[in-house]
C-alpha cells in the first residue's frame, strides 16, 4: 500500500496516497478509513477523506508521535476490513431550459444536441468520492468525457440550491444557494443537506448517484410532495 503518514497539525495525522482520482484508490481509502474508525475509537475524534487522503483528527490527550508510528505500521499490514455496502441514490433532475441555464452552451461546445447531452449525463452511475466545498456537496467521478466543459470564466454570484453543474471533468449538485462557476445543466428538487435532520447529509462517500430525467411538471409534483412529507426517495443497494 503506497501511503505516506505524517503529522497534520498538533492533533491530526494525514494519510496521503499518490495524487489520482480513480476507483481503486477510492476503494482502498474507504477500507482503510473503516479500519481506522474501528481500531482507534479511544483516541479518534473523526476522519475526513478526499480523493487521495485521509485526515485523522485525534483527541488532545492522544500522543501524536505514538499514533503516527502506529498508523504507519497499521496501513502496511494486510488487514481485511469489511466496508459497508454503499447505496445508489436516485436523484430526479429537470434538464429544462428554465433550470438549465447553460445546457445549450455546453451542448454546443461538445457538438451535441441537448437531448444527447441529457442522455449522456443521466446514463452513468456516479461514485461519491467525498463531500466538501459546501455542506453536502458531493464530489463525483464518472462524467462522460464528451461532457467535460471548462468552468465559467466569470462565476455567478448566486446559484440556486439543487442546481446540477459541470465543471471541467466533474459534475455535481449545489446543496444550497451559493456563488459558483460551474455550467448549470439542470436542477433537482431533492434537498441534499438539512441542518435540522438527524443525519444532515443525504449522501456519503461510498454511495453512488444515478440521475433520472424528469419534466417540469414532475419537478413541481415532487417539490410539493417533499413539502407535505409524502415523497419517497428511491435508494437501491450497490
Amino acid at each position: 500500500m503506497n501511503v505516506t503518514v505524517r503529522p497534520f497539525g498538533a492533533h491530526a495525522i494525514l494519510l496521503d496516497w499518490p495524487a489520482a482520482i480513480d476507483e481503486s484508490t477510492h476503494q482502498e481509502i474507504l477500507a482503510v478509513n473503516a479500519a481506522i474508525q474501528t481500531a482507534y475509537t479511544e483516541v479518534l475524534v473523526e476522519t475526513v477523506i478526499t480523493y487521495h487522503a485521509i485526515a485523522v483528527y485525534l483527541k488532545e490527550t492522544a500522543s501524536l508521535a505514538q499514533c503516527v508510528s502506529q498508523l504507519e505500521n497499521f496501513v502496511r499490514k494486510n488487514h481485511s476490513v469489511p466496508v459497508a455496502k454503499g447505496r445508489v441514490v436516485i436523484i430526479p433532475v429537470c434538464y429544462d431550459a428554465c433550470f438549465a441555464l447553460d445546457i445549450a452552451d455546453v451542448a454546443a461546445k461538445s457538438n451535441l444536441t441537448n437531448e444527447t447531452l441529457i442522455n449522456l449525463h443521466a446514463a452513468p452511475l456516479y461514485p461519491i468520492y467525498f463531500l466538501g466545498f459546501l455542506p453536502g456537496f458531493p464530489y463525483l467521478g464518472g462524467l462522460d468525457k464528451r461532457l467535460h466543459t471548462p468552468r465559467q470564466e466569470t462565476p455567478r454570484l448566486q446559484i440556486a440550491a439543487g442546481s446540477i453543474g459541470i465543471g471541467g471533468s466533474q459534475t455535481g449538485i449545489y446543496p444550497s444557494n451559493s456563488p459558483g462557476g460551474w455550467n448549470i445543466i439542470g436542477k433537482t428538487p431533492i434537498k441534499l443537506f438539512d441542518v435540522n435532520g438527524d443525519l444532515p447529509n443525504l449522501l456519503k462517500a461510498g454511495d453512488c448517484i444515478k440521475f433520472r430525467s424528469i419534466s417540469v411538471l414532475e419537478f413541481d409534483k415532487i417539490t410539493q410532495e417533499i413539502h407535505n412529507g409524502s415523497y419517497q426517495l428511491k435508494i437501491n443497494e450497490l
